[in-house]
């Protein structure tokens, strides 16, 4: 299906760079940019098949022709995740019941991958362990999970992105300090990044909360903050940062740090996926108490990984999660407003 163009209001000689100088991460300037091309386009859903999963939460697209999505539990008898094939739509299993016995889940979280990946990793909320399901086994074996690895989070690791075989990217907080370190698989640190040493994290942990995304092609880890409209981008190979803003309260951040969250505090990426070439986050811009309330319009952003600003691409739905299929360039989201799962085409685009 082809997208409704509606609006296409700026060129390549439109990226313009307005200003830049520092903001809250260390050795990093702020660079404000304003979006290659900014277009409206329409979702689709032409199926009932994805009618079988109730109140979705979140989606990964797994090597290119699944799709997983976590749905909400209710009983011991619910699943946490269902699959279904990208190329006909069609329901392929589900797996991990609601529960704490073997294969067995309580609170699970799915951490983002990109499309590429035949695993899925799952994270246990409240202990940390840590399962990576190899899908596309565990599709062969009627979804009974096939495990890759298993285990835990090391102690005081509160985020973390895979960078491939190699290593992983780890987020602790130590004190009043987050540290970023780049860890090998047998537990040495390679590289170490401490970008908000401005602020105490410890005081303002909720503040500095962000999706973290990972390239093991160019080794890039991309931090998509969610209550400054920024993106950063941590060079593992070279211990280089940079950031890529989208609005001018990027270099407003104090106020943000020393405040609490309240329904007042805007709020502006929510949700984010990725590929081998690109980032996509959900934008939004709104304070807490307007987004619950569903008025609040989203939008989503594109870059590339060298933090370049290509698409704002207005969209008629309030989005929670979204997940991208690099091979057909089609882009699935949850619409909040009726717990839908939609698809925009962005091969147009992309």
């Amino acid at each position: 299906m082809k997208l409704k163009l509606s609006l296409c209001l700026v060129s390549a000689a439109m990226l313009m760079i307005s200003c830049s100088r520092p903001g809250i991460v260390a050795n990093s300037k702020v660079t404000i940019q304003s979006p290659l091309k900014s277009v409206s386009i329409a979702s689709y859903s032409d199926t009932s098949s994805f009618s079988t999963v109730r109140d979705p939460r979140f989606l990964q697209i797994c090597f290119d022709t699944v799709l997983v999505v976590q749905q909400t539990v209710h009983t011991e008898g619910d699943w946490h995740f269902k699959a279904f094939s990208t190329v006909t739509s069609d329901s392929l299993g589900s797996f991990f019941l609601n529960g704490r016995g073997p294969d067995e889940k309580s609170s699970p979280h799915m951490e983002k991958t990109h499309s590429g990946d035949n695993y899925l990793e799952i994270v246990e909320n409240g202990t940390g362990s840590l399962s990576v399901v190899d899908i596309k086994a565990s599709l062969q074996s009627d979804f009974n999970p096939v495990h890759l690895e298993t285990g835990t989070l090391p102690s005081g690791v509160i985020s973390s992105a895979s960078l491939g075989d190699s290593s992983d990217f780890l987020v602790r907080l130590e004190g009043e300090t987050l540290h970023y370190d780049a860890v090998s698989k047998d537990g040495r640190t390679t590289m170490t990044f401490n970008p908000f040493r401005k602020v105490n994290a410890q005081e303002s942990i909720t503040q500095l909360s962000s999706i973290l995304m990972s390239n093991e092609k160019c080794a890039i880890v991309a931090e998509v903050m969610l209550f400054l409209p920024q993106i950063n981008f941590y060079d593992v190979a070279s211990g280089k940062t940079k950031t890529t803003a989208v609005d001018k309260a990027a270099f407003d951040w104090r106020p943000v740090m020393e405040n609490m969250i309240g329904p007042e505090t805007v709020q502006y990426y929510q949700y984010a996926a990725y590929s081998p070439d690109y980032i996509f986050a959900v934008y939004c811009k709104s304070t807490l108490a307007g987004r619950m309330s569903g008025n609040a319009q989203t939008a989503i952003h594109v870059f590339n990984w060298e933090g370049d600003f290509l698409y704002d691409f207005k969209v008629n739905e309030s989005l929670s999660d979204i997940t991208y299929d690099a091979r057909s360039k089609i882009l699935y989201a949850i619409n909040r407003a009726d717990s839908r799962i939609i698809r925009y085409e962005l091969s147009e685009y992309l």
